[in-house]
């Protein structure tokens, strides 16, 4: 066959081109369910450390114990998350409480590619002030 005729030759371009399709659908898809596990995590996260935060505070109210302030902020994320850990928890002596609460987020991919790892690590903070009494 001649170079001319190999190149009007058009059999299995339909196939190529729906092949390459696919390999794209597929690979937005899966970037859209991945950015959507971490941020639905995100919110779940952010929703926990504003409650662990708030029963901080008002352990930190009755006892004026910072350690208790932060071992209550602690339970109340175990409670609400398993998955979730206190990175960080300061209370000032007014009773604000602010928390630094981490998680790595569930995804497919993002957590089994070490390269990749670091965008699956959710830290959120929280600040709660005491009731008025």
């Amino acid at each position: 066959m001649s170079i001319r005729g190999r190149l009007a030759d058009q059999r299995g371009l339909i196939g190529k081109v729906l092949a390459l399709v696919l390999v794209l659908v597929v690979v937005i898809g899966l970037v859209g369910a991945e950015g959507g596990s971490i941020l639905f995590a995100r919110f779940r996260l952010q929703r926990t450390a504003d409650a662990a935060a708030a029963t901080a505070a008002t352990t930190f109210l009755d006892t004026r114990n910072a350690k208790r302030a932060c071992q209550s902020a602690l339970q109340a994320i175990h409670q609400r998350d398993s998955a979730g850990s206190l990175a960080r928890c300061a209370v000032t002596p007014g009773g604000a409480v602010t928390l630094v609460v981490r998680k790595e987020a569930p995804t497919l991919v993002v957590q089994r590619v070490s390269w990749l790892r670091s965008l699956g690590i959710i830290d959120v903070t929280s600040t709660a002030r005491p009731p008025p009494a």
